[in-house]
């Protein structure tokens, strides 16, 4: 799971998307986007955590991407 903020420096989280998506590693990691721009999610988001984050809802969301299999 990527924990991704769409407010960085140098590279924003649209960005960080579209290089992911190429990436073949990496193309299948659910993303979920940490954002207060709840308006403006980039495709492919899995989830979406608002500012200021709830920390239960981002724990279930840990725990739902990052689960072993059993």
């Amino acid at each position: 799971m990527i924990l991704l903020d769409l407010s960085m420096p140098v590279m924003d989280g649209w960005e960080f998307m579209r290089q992911q998506h190429l990436e073949p590693t990496s193309a299948d990691t659910p993303v979920v986007v940490i954002t207060a721009l709840v308006s403006a999610v980039p495709a492919g988001t899995k989830a979406l955590v608002t500012k200021p984050i709830n920390v239960n809802r981002l724990m279930s969301l840990v725990e739902k991407y990052c689960a072993s299999p059993i």
